[in-house]
């Protein structure tokens, strides 16, 4: 059974596959290569990693099944499905393994949904409609992230950071050695929407050493475990817990293991928090932690 998330993620895919058509008929690289929003199933409350743009490789339109307009999130996350077609992904994958993150535990999509095989490619095929397309793009991923209320963003490339309009918040952190033995930025800090930001140099690996990959996995890993416990993050709501205890959200991820751990120390000294009836739904909780323990 459909969440009303997953209803109001395929209302946000609808509105854009309906002006991006319109764009499609100008602009012949949109109508060639499609868009993507998400790259896996949406996840309420779990972090969410925003690069430039999807890719249109030969290798990547074979394994998406020769479509590139997806009316829909694919199954699982392509990041992990495309290690095999695509070195950003394979170069991801090895960054997250390093600070022992599982990327199938986050969201991830784009500031910029269309595709194309380089951001080169994109402008010279925008055109003079590349502000229309720019406006398209920032309202949706507006709408996915308040409707997915992330604990934190990875932006991935610093030039990720600037297209989000984040600001350097702590210019004295994140520093590393470059492989010249001069300093150099590796990881850079900021906000979005009042969610906090992380970004490090591109994933790709082509700009940086494996000192420097080792940096930005520990700082990656930090961030993680400081948002993990953040419980004034909105993935703590109300609606959240409902959806679990009537079974409707069976994406559980950290963020969900702790708050239903809170609700479950509340129910020791408190029949309702917030007008939720916590003793209805103790057994579900509980079976849950069982289950997963």
């Amino acid at each position: 059974m459909p969440t009303n998330v997953e209803k109001e993620m395929r209302d946000i895919y609808s509105r854009f596959f309906r002006d991006a058509k319109s764009l499609a008929g100008e602009v012949p690289i949109i109508d060639d290569l499609g868009f993507r929003i998400l790259c896996g199933p949406p996840i309420v409350g779990a972090p969410i990693l925003i690069s430039t743009n999807p890719g249109a490789s030969e290798e990547t339109i074979e394994l998406d099944g020769h479509t590139f307009w997806e009316k829909e999130w694919p199954e699982e996350m392509a990041y992990a499905r495309e290690i095999k077609a695509s070195a950003f992904s394979r170069r991801l994958a090895d960054l997250f393994s390093e600070a022992n993150i599982d990327v199938r535990k986050m969201n991830a999509t784009y500031t910029l949904m269309f595709r194309s095989k380089s951001v080169s490619e994109w402008d010279r095929g925008i055109g003079d409609r590349r502000g229309y397309a720019n406006d398209l793009c920032s309202k949706s991923l507006r709408e996915v992230i308040q409707l997915l209320k992330p604990r934190f963003i990875y932006a991935a490339g610093f030039g990720t950071f600037e297209r989000l309009g984040c600001r350097d918040e702590e210019p004295d952190r994140g520093w590393g050695e470059a492989r010249s033995g001069d300093e150099r930025r590796i990881t850079k800090y900021g906000s979005f929407d009042g969610i906090q930001v992380i970004s490090t140099l591109h994933p790709s690996g082509s700009q940086y050493s494996t000192d420097n990959r080792t940096q930005m996995a520990a700082d990656l890993r930090q961030f993680w475990d400081e948002h993990s416990r953040d419980l004034s993050n909105p993935a703590y709501s109300n609606e959240k817990l409902l959806r679990l205890s009537t079974g409707q959200d069976h994406m559980l991820d950290e963020v969900t293991e702790a708050c239903i751990k809170t609700v479950l120390w509340v129910a020791k000294t408190k029949e309702n928090t917030e007008g939720i009836e916590v003793s209805n739904y103790l057994d579900f909780f509980t079976e849950e932690l069982r289950r997963r323990s």
